[in-house]
């Protein structure tokens, strides 16, 4: 049967434990409830409870994000990886961004220092080309990815009023905006800085949010998962066993098929994740 690789974050106790090389338990506090991961060549991001860390897909060394290694807050609310840049893009709920690159962190205050009434959490992230639409308390936000700062703000109402948008979704001429009841749409070819070029519709299954998003990536061999407050990897099989003879206890985990993944051309991608996974000593 084809094997393959885990790593699973379980809470025990209020502790992540996390399998090395090195075939030692190391202990990890406060990073017990997994809710996004973003996906690099090299490494997985993982969001806990406004925290941030990320795995290295060979080495399986955990390293933590924090003000003390460069970043400019402490309530992250969602993370998005620039593929073409190479950099990890953070959301905070003050509006604060901090960018993570290979030379370090590049901070863009510019929405956190903006004199506005309305809030500015950052809900979400969608990366399209070199743009970042940021998914926002008032609207929709973008940003430069190359010159790392704002360009437009999109405001889906009259008057500045705010609208809760907690994704955003780009297509080749259309953005979609979710709110947690409506959907309001625009065409790329109008000048939709202004209000009235967006279109409200009550939220209906004609077109949702990609439900893998921040929740299930795929590269050349696996597959990673978020959820349950734990991250797995694992290759793609109908029905997989897994052997890992430094884990001392025996634990099971039980993984649901998500729903099949939609890009923005909304193909169906059919590949199945793994399920039924065991890991005993």
């Amino acid at each position: 049967m084809r094997p393959i690789r885990t790593i699973l974050f379980i809470l025990f106790s209020s502790l992540i434990l996390c399998p090395l090389r090195a075939q030692v338990w190391r202990s990890h506090p406060a990073y017990n409830n997994i809710t996004l991961i973003a996906m690099s060549p090299d490494a997985v991001y993982a969001l806990s409870d406004g925290s941030l860390f990320s795995v290295d897909k060979q080495t399986e060394k955990i390293r933590i994000y924090d003000r003390q290694s460069g970043l400019h807050g402490t309530d992250i609310t969602c993370i998005g990886y620039d593929e073409k840049g190479g950099q990890l893009v953070i959301g905070y709920g003050s509006g604060k961004i901090d960018v993570l690159t290979s030379s370090g962190t590049r901070y863009i205050s510019a929405l956190y220092d903006k004199d506005m009434t309305q809030r500015k959490t950052i809900h979400n992230i969608t990366i399209v080309g070199r743009t970042a639409y940021l998914a926002t308390a008032y609207g929709v936000q973008t940003m430069d990815l190359d010159q790392h700062k704002l360009v437009n703000s999109y405001w889906l109402r009259p008057g500045g009023e705010e609208t809760e948008v907690l994704d955003v979704i780009v297509t080749q001429d259309s953005i979609y905006a979710f709110t947690s009841d409506s959907l309001f749409c625009a065409s790329l070819e109008d000048n939709i800085v202004d209000y009235t070029r967006w279109n409200r519709e009550e939220r209906s299954s004609r077109i949702q949010p990609d439900p893998d998003k921040g929740k299930h990536y795929q590269d050349d061999t696996d597959h990673w998962y978020a959820g349950g407050g734990r991250v797995l990897c694992g290759r793609a099989s109908p029905s997989v066993s897994v052997t890992n003879r430094r884990v001392r206890s025996a634990i099971s985990l039980t993984v649901s098929a998500p729903a099949a993944k939609r890009s923005p051309s909304y193909k169906a991608d059919t590949t199945s994740p793994p399920t039924n996974v065991r890991v005993w000593s």
